[in-house]
């Protein structure tokens, strides 16, 4: 089993190499699956969001990783004071991978829509398995993951978050 302390973790959220989904589809149930486990916990704006994520429709995929891109809507952003919520929502769900690796899933928000489903191995390397959502423990973001393994990318986006 890994330690925590033993793990650096990469943000990759400025690495995936992006490949268009022509014509667009609606989010799979596994994706729409992991994404509701995330949204499991009450947050402020959770609904909102999760009714968003319920019609998404994917218009990239990572050539290299489960995660998706989202098309945004034509519906009104997702507003906190005035403002389009940008960054992750507050939580995160956290699985192994087959070798013991921490799989992190977040959901990002740009624009006031829900725009990426982020699903990456802490190590960056290629996923064994998608994680099972009943297997996945839901918890606020960066919890267990010391903060000198954090990457500016994890601190840019957390800044930047407007959900609390």
């Amino acid at each position: 089993m890994t330690d925590w302390k033993d793990i650096k973790v990469t943000f990759t959220a400025d690495q995936h190499q992006w490949l268009a989904v022509d014509p667009p589809r609606p989010i799979s149930p596994t994706e729409l699956t992991i994404a509701t486990r995330l949204l499991s916990v009450p947050f402020p704006l959770r609904d909102e969001i999760l009714r968003e994520v319920e019609d998404a429709m994917v218009e990239e995929r990572c050539k290299h990783c489960p995660t998706v891109s989202f098309r945004l809507p034509s519906t009104p952003p997702i507003l906190v004071d005035e403002q389009p919520v940008y960054g992750a929502v507050p939580y995160e769900v956290v699985a192994r991978d087959d070798d013991g690796m921490p799989v992190m899933v977040l959901l990002i928000l740009s624009q006031g829509h829900v725009s990426t489903l982020d699903i990456n191995r802490g190590d960056g390397k290629r996923l064994e398995r998608i994680p099972n959502p009943t297997e996945a423990e839901v918890r606020p973001v960066g919890q267990g993951i010391p903060p000198a393994h954090r990457t500016s990318v994890d601190d840019r986006e957390r800044r930047n978050s407007s959900i609390s």
